[in-house]
């Protein structure tokens, strides 16, 4: 298990808009596909800075305080194999941005992703300390760009 899930770390954790509807929602794909936007990498750099949420918003009519909750959830799906549904658990678990995740204690975030996890079922598997180790070591090597 500690193998297959050092092995997602160096997958790439983007997907196409269309694919993820419970992260950006069906009625709001159409005016990012029409500015260029076709999935989470290209959404997170027209997101990630306050000037491009503003633009974007100018541009597709979305209100720059959803474009700041994508830009929050994407910033921590810019690790490999950090998707959607970490994201969530992550984030029940009180890391929010890349920024939080990489001051994390990887012993405490465990206990807090199972205690999230229990009742929520957030994802199948809660990465052990040894494994969110790994990945918050990782994660201090990206720079931080959320503004």
């Amino acid at each position: 298990l500690t193998t297959l899930l050092l092995a997602q770390v160096a997958e790439a954790s983007h997907y196409m808009l269309e694919d993820v509807p419970d992260v950006v929602p069906a009625a709001r794909q159409a005016p990012l596909v029409a500015q260029g936007v076709q999935n989470t990498s290209q959404l997170y750099e027209r997101v990630v800075t306050t000037a491009a949420r503003t633009a974007l918003a100018k541009a597709t009519a979305i209100t720059p305080d959803e474009l700041t909750a994508w830009a929050r959830f994407l910033d921590l799906m810019q690790l490999p194999g950090i998707g959607p549904k970490m994201v969530r658990l992550l984030n029940a678990a009180g890391v929010d941005t890349l920024a939080t995740f990489q001051k994390a204690e990887p012993v405490a975030l465990n206990r807090a992703m199972r205690v999230a996890n229990v009742g929520n079922k957030f994802s199948e598997v809660v990465p052990s300390a040894e494994i969110l180790t790994a990945w918050i070591a990782a994660a201090r090597a990206v720079p931080v760009r959320l503004q």
